[in-house]
């Protein structure tokens, strides 16, 4: 498939589209047997006068392709990416539980290291981007994957698999994830890839309010863990002081959900109930005036689009 990008004329694309034709630039040339169009939409059918055609010739329009391994759809559905991704996931499981049998191995601590390198680095593949609110689909596999290591039977609970094994849910490793993967991008010139994707995201949330993709990972998880001030923010230095805070927040939240939904005659999980900001290298005094050195340079910090952009 050939990739087709414009963005506010600034980037340097190799195929211009105007009123569904496509047209060779660059000195690029376009296989047409190989080459499919997608139309991004919410939903429904694609109009009967959508056409798009390279000089003469039709290209056909397709509802899903695969680009490196990520599953596109025309809505751009996460949950389609889920579950491909647990497909894959099931595969890598199998062999991981083959390398088990055939070794004796016995030790828990080899059995998650295994877990952890060789089946869930195939889960969790690029989950910044798609596994925002996909907990459910992920934690079935590390629950499948602990029930079949401990010989338990099939219905037994995931938030009692994770208390008695000391094993988080998946979707704190998704936000530890996403939380490093936006502190690289901030390091990264402003030239880059993501750096500019990254800022058009924050342009479309200041603009229409609407926050989607990483954005609105990153959004949800600073505000259910207290830290709204830093959305937004470009200083690299002040968001990786915070981060190991913003995890054991939302990793103590995730085991008071575990907590909730389990019968009154287990005994609870134990908790910190109060976060002590002192506890992490971080005294209050720091925290506020970290929160109005972000509060007087976020509007400047937040440049338009265009000064993000390469001018091709």
């Amino acid at each position: 498939m050939t990739a087709a990008v414009r963005w506010n004329n600034s980037i340097t694309e190799f195929i211009e589209i105007r009123s569904g034709v496509l047209q060779e630039t660059n000195l690029l040339t376009l296989n047409k047997n190989k080459s499919r169009i997608m139309v991004f939409r919410n939903r429904g059918k694609v109009a009967r006068s959508e056409r798009w055609y390279w000089g003469q010739s039709p290209l056909s329009v397709t509802s899903k392709y695969t680009y490196l391994g990520y599953p596109l759809t025309p809505s751009i559905s996460f949950t389609q990416v889920a579950l491909n991704y647990r497909g894959r996931t099931m595969a890598a499981m199998g062999a991981v539980g083959e390398i088990i049998l055939k070794s004796k191995l016995k030790s828990f601590h080899a059995s998650m290291r295994l877990l952890d390198s060789m089946i869930l680095t195939v889960l969790l593949y690029a989950a910044p981007i798609w596994a925002h609110d996909q907990a459910l689909i992920l934690d079935r596999i590390q629950d499948t994957f602990l029930r079949h290591f401990l010989c338990l039977p099939s219905y037994t609970p995931g938030y009692i698999l994770r208390a008695e094994t000391g094993r988080n849910s998946l979707d704190i490793t998704v936000k530890k994830l996403t939380l490093k993967f936006w502190t690289r991008i901030l390091k990264m010139d402003g030239s880059r890839l993501p750096s500019i994707c990254l800022a058009h995201l924050w342009d479309i949330s200041i603009s229409s309010k609407q926050n989607i993709g990483l954005v609105k990972s990153i959004t949800e998880l600073l505000n259910n863990t207290g830290f709204s001030w830093l959305v937004g923010s470009t200083d690299f230095n002040i968001l990786q002081r915070y981060i190991p805070i913003i995890i054991r927040t939302a990793t103590d939240q995730s085991l008071q959900l575990d907590n909730v939904r389990r019968p009154a005659k287990f005994w609870p999980i134990n908790l910190n109930k109060v976060i002590q900001y002192e506890t992490f290298g971080v005294a209050s005094g720091q925290r506020l005036e970290d929160q109005q050195k972000l509060t007087s340079t976020k509007s400047s910090n937040m440049k338009p689009l265009e000064s993000h952009l390469v001018k091709g």
